[in-house]
C-alpha cells in the first residue's frame, strides 16, 4: 500500500460551526497545508472515513501538529485521490459506486468462470461418452465380424460335405443303374422256362391247441 498525504485525499473535510455541516477543506488550505482556525471553521479537520483523528486527546486543538499530520506520508487504507471541489460525501458516494461496480464485475467474471467450467465439463463428458460409444460399436462391430466369419464358415463347410455327397452319388447312382440294367436284360434275355419266377414264402398258419372240455364234477353225476 502506497503512502499518500491527507490533504491529497477527497475525505479530508472541516466542519461549519454555522450551518452545521462538513465543508469542502478549501484547496489553499490544502497546498499550504493550514487552515484559518476562526470561525465558522474553529475545529480540526475531520476525515470523512474515520481513518484518522486530527483532536487531541484532551480536546485542546494544536493547529501546528495537524498541519503536520495532514502534509505527511502515511498509509490508509480508506484513501481516495481528490477528484476536483467533490464533497467528501460525494467522494463516499463514488467510492461505494466502484465498490457495487466492481462487486458486480467480479460477480459476472465469477459467473463467467462458472459458466466456462460448466462447458469444460459438459466437453470432456461429451468425449468421454463419444469414446465409449466409439469402444462400444467397435466391439459390436468386432462380434458381428467374428459371428459373421463363423458362419460363413459353417456355410461353406455344408457346402463341401454337399459337394461330396453330391459326388458320391454322381458314382454310386450309375453303378447302381448299371448293374440293375445288366440284371434285367439277362432276365430278359432268357427263355421263359429258365426265369425264375420270384419266391413267394407263404407262412403256415397258426395252430391253435384245441380247447379242453370241461371235467365233471362229483357233485354233478
Amino acid at each position: 500500500m502506497a503512502k499518500r498525504k491527507c490533504v491529497e485525499c477527497g475525505f479530508l473535510t472541516i466542519k461549519n460551526y454555522d450551518s452545521k455541516q462538513l465543508d469542502f477543506f478549501d484547496e489553499a488550505w490544502r497546498k499550504s497545508g493550514s487552515y484559518p482556525g476562526d470561525n465558522p471553521y474553529s475545529g480540526p479537520p475531520i476525515c470523512f472515513a474515520g481513518a484518522k483523528s486530527f483532536r487531541e486527546e484532551d480536546g485542546k486543538i494544536d493547529r501546528n501538529r495537524i498541519s503536520n499530520l495532514i502534509t505527511e506520508k502515511w498509509e490508509c487504507p480508506e484513501f481516495m485521490d481528490l477528484r476536483g471541489c467533490l464533497s467528501a460525501r460525494d467522494h463516499w458516494d463514488m467510492r461505494h459506486a466502484e465498490i457495487m461496480e466492481k462487486l458486480a464485475n467480479d460477480r459476472r467474471q465469477a459467473d463467467q468462470r462458472f459458466e466456462e467450467e460448466v462447458r469444460e465439463r459438459n466437453r470432456k463428458f461429451d468425449e468421454a461418452q463419444r469414446e465409449r460409444d466409439r469402444v462400444a460399436n467397435e466391439k459390436r462391430d468386432e462380434q458381428s465380424r467374428i459371428a459373421s466369419e463363423k458362419r460363413d464358415e459353417q456355410q461353406r463347410e455344408f457346402q463341401k460335405q454337399q459337394r461330396k455327397q453330391d459326388r458320391v452319388w454322381q458314382v454310386f447312382v450309375p453303378l447302381l443303374a448299371a448293374a440293375f440294367g445288366i440284371g434285367l436284360t439277362k432276365w430278359l434275355s432268357s427263355p421263359p422256362h429258365e426265369q425264375t419266377p420270384p419266391i413267394i414264402e407263404v407262412q403256415p398258419a397258426v395252430q391253435f391247441p384245441a380247447a379242453e372240455k370241461p371235467k365233471s364234477s362229483p357233485d354233478t353225476k
